[in-house]
């Protein structure tokens, strides 16, 4: 098998590699690039050719100390691996990952994957499941069983805000795309958000610049009170990935009531087009108020799978020495020294 990663400099290669391959908008070079204007690590797309088929995967690459050995992650997103093979070449791949990643120095691997992907039955071995949860909403049977289905508040504020002639959804507005660069920050401070969505106006803008990275919000009175950043599936050589994500949003305090609308109006607008799975993400920890709200729209549970891998040993145990920490930690956070610092997601 041939490994390579390739630099988010190499733009041709970059969408060379990704073609006729159906992956989420979190592999492009588009989405990789403007997350690249807030984050301090380099981003590199892994592909790997042999028998038959591809994979390929975003990745970040990390180190702990200007010493230290790099270490792969996954950047933000719903990224992982991508295969073209069949289910009984996994395990064969993962032997020959392990050995790219030892002869490139990496000392450690920590990659999430995407819960709409699926992978060859073998690769899926060697993932843990993580007590985080997302929730996965089924876009294909009829609209009206699909409100039926929906939890009553949710049906109720629905239709209460649909009966509201002052209240307007909108879509891919200009307006909306300005209301989404101010609310976004006020919104995050507001809330307490985690280091991991404190992105850059840079990145918001660049963002927003992305055909299928498209703004749904709700307007009251000529103001904008509410902007959710949905990905679409569709276009641009992306193959025939067909799961519509909720990526980011923003609302002034007042508005974060209209978010039962802003995603209904939206998967309605897409089940229209064609997709056929909702990606609702989930909350901030299990059971939260969030994880409640997503779980109302009748969603599947999907708990979140990781590979965790040490692949240098010596160097990964000296590592967790210097920090303080124990290599055989199993609290669930890994690498464990990289808890707590920011510099983790940024």
């Amino acid at each position: 098998m041939k490994h390579e990663l390739i630099p988010l400099t190499d733009e041709e290669r970059w969408c060379r590699a990704l073609d006729g391959m159906a992956t989420p908008l979190a592999h492009s070079h588009a989405y990789c690039k403007a997350l690249s204007l807030s984050v301090e690590y380099e981003l590199f797309l892994y592909r790997c050719d042999g028998d038959g088929g591809k994979a390929v995967c975003p990745l970040g690459v990390r180190r702990l100390s200007a010493t230290a050995p790099p270490e792969l992650f996954s950047p933000y997103g719903s990224g992982g691996f991508v295969t073209t093979w069949p289910s009984n070449k996994g395990h064969s791949f993962f032997a020959e990952w392990t050995d790219f990643c030892r002869r490139e120095g990496f000392a450690t691997a920590y990659i999430v994957q995407n819960p709409a992907i699926e992978l060859p039955t073998d690769m899926v071995h060697e993932f843990e499941e993580q007590p985080q949860v997302v929730y996965l909403l089924d876009l294909t049977p009829p609209l009206k069983d699909m409100f039926s289905s929906l939890n009553k508040t949710h049906r109720y504020e629905i239709r209460k805000v649909d009966r509201d002639h002052t209240v307007t959804i909108a879509h891919s507005t200009p307006v909306l795309h300005e209301a989404f660069l101010e609310l976004y920050p006020q919104t995050m401070q507001r809330v307490g958000a985690s280091d991991c969505y404190d992105f850059s106006r840079e990145t918001l803008k660049a963002f927003l610049e992305i055909p299928e990275m498209v703004p749904v919000g709700v307007i009251v009175g000529g103001k904008v009170e509410a902007v959710s950043l949905f990905i679409l599936p569709e276009g641009n050589g992306r193959g025939d990935c067909n799961v519509m994500e909720y990526f980011l949003s923003a609302s002034t305090s007042a508005g974060r009531k209209y978010s039962r609308n802003i995603i209904w109006n939206a998967l309605e607008m897409q089940k229209k087009r064609g997709a056929g799975l909702l990606n609702l993400g989930g909350g901030v920890a299990p059971g939260d108020g969030l994880d409640r709200f997503k779980q109302r729209f009748n969603a599947v549970p999907c708990n979140l799978k990781a590979l965790k891998q040490v692949v240098l040993s010596t160097e990964y145990k000296q590592l967790c020495l210097s920090a303080g920490v124990d290599s055989n930690s199993q609290d669930g956070y890994f690498p464990p020294y990289w808890k707590n610092r920011k510099s983790s997601t940024r």
